[in-house]
């Protein structure tokens, strides 16, 4: 996956995990916690994967 379509799908992620949270803090809904930390989880990983995308670039500039 290329970075751009990495960066959109952050863009996405993070979006979806920012209404969630507003929904808890709203209505303090379990439903809408674990919502907010399964969206969560989604943004550590595209984090990671940029990450992992940014280093492999690097070795191999090499």
């Amino acid at each position: 996956m290329s970075d751009q379509e990495l960066h959109k799908k952050l863009e996405h992620a993070t979006r979806k995990m920012r209404e969630a949270q507003k929904e808890y803090f709203r209505i303090r809904s379990q439903q809408f916690l674990q919502l907010s930390k399964q969206w969560e989880r989604e943004v550590d990983k595209i984090l990671q994967e940029l990450e992992n995308s940014k280093h492999g670039r690097q070795m191999s500039l090499l």
